[in-house]
C-alpha cells in the first residue's frame, strides 16, 4: 500500500511539474505578446495585413485647418506621420480614430479624427480603402496636454487586432 501511494505521489509529482514547466513557457510567450518591443521611427512593422512605417512626429501646433474652418487644440496638436501598405489580398479600411498615443508616463491619446481632417486636407489617403499591395501616407492627429512628451504610438490594422507599439522616442512641443 505505501508503495502504491509512493509511486502515485511520484506521478503527480512529474504531473505537476510538467503543468508548471508549460505555465512559465506560457506566461514567459503572453509578456512577449502583451508588451513586445516596440519598433522605432521608419522601422516598418505588422498588424495583420498593414504594414506602418512611422516617418515622424512633432508636437506644439495650436490649431489645425484655416481661421474661418479648422479646430484649436485644448493643450496642442501632435502629428504623427506615417506611411501604411496593404500586404493583403483583400482591400482594407484603416480607422484613424482607434489609434493611440502615450506619454512617458503612461497616459493615453486618442487620434482627434476631426484634426487629422483638417490637418491632412490634401491627402485624405487615411480615410479611403486601401487597395491590396497599395502604400498610403497620412498624419494623423492628437490632442495633448501642454508640455506632453509623446513616447510611443500604438497603431492598429483593424479594432480587434493587439495593435503594433511604435517608439517615438520622446516628441516634445516643437520637436520633429
Amino acid at each position: 500500500m505505501k508503495l502504491w501511494i509512493g509511486w502515485g505521489l511520484l506521478m503527480l509529482s512529474l504531473l505537476m511539474g510538467t503543468v508548471m514547466i508549460d505555465l512559465i513557457r506560457t506566461g514567459a510567450e503572453l509578456l512577449t505578446t502583451i508588451h513586445p518591443v516596440p519598433a522605432r521611427l521608419n522601422e516598418a512593422v505588422d498588424d495583420g495585413d498593414l504594414r506602418f512605417v512611422v516617418r515622424g512626429a512633432h508636437c506644439g501646433i495650436d490649431q489645425v485647418g484655416t481661421a474661418n474652418l479648422g479646430q484649436r487644440a485644448r493643450g496642442e496638436f501632435c502629428f504623427v506621420e506615417l506611411s501604411i501598405l496593404n500586404s493583403g489580398t483583400a482591400a482594407r479600411l484603416f480607422d484613424a480614430t482607434g489609434q493611440k498615443a502615450f506619454d512617458a508616463a503612461g497616459a493615453t491619446f486618442l487620434a482627434d479624427g476631426a484634426a487629422g481632417l483638417y490637418a491632412d486636407d490634401r491627402n485624405r489617403s487615411l480615410l479611403e480603402t486601401i487597395g491590396p499591395g497599395r502604400r498610403v501616407r497620412g498624419t494623423l492627429v492628437f490632442d495633448v496636454p501642454d508640455a506632453s512628451h509623446l513616447d510611443a504610438v500604438v497603431l492598429h490594422g483593424s479594432a480587434g487586432s493587439p495593435g503594433v507599439r511604435i517608439a517615438l522616442g520622446w516628441v516634445a512641443s516643437g520637436d520633429g
